[in-house]
């Protein structure tokens, strides 16, 4: 059956669908406008100079000759921890998981 419309009108949704599509890409959300805006801009052209600057502050810590190895100390465990590198023991538990209680 043939229809009665003209074949050579446009239908009105197919009309607006270009106009909307226009509309919805010129439309930013506050994200989109913050990340475009010169600010924005001049920050990200700073960036990579920043990260620069911070990795040349980088030491890397060398152990002098004197410094005591844990080899030659003679201690293991959380004697090790607590001589050698300073540590403090914040919780002690079983192979079971259960907490043992502080030794002082």
């Amino acid at each position: 059956m043939a229809s009665s419309a003209p074949a050579s009108a446009p239908s009105p949704a197919l009309a607006t669908a270009p106009a909307t599509a226009t509309a919805a890409a010129t439309r930013q959300s506050l994200y989109q406008r913050l990340s475009n805006s010169p600010e924005a801009e001049a920050g990200r052209a700073k960036a990579p100079a920043r990260a620069a600057a911070a990795a040349a502050t980088y030491v890397q810590d060398i152990p002098s000759a004197d410094d005591e190895t844990i080899e030659e100390s003679g201690v293991f465990g959380r004697a090790a921890v607590e001589r050698i590198l300073g540590g403090k023991l914040i919780e002690e538990r079983s192979p079971d998981g259960s907490p043992i209680a502080p030794r002082y």
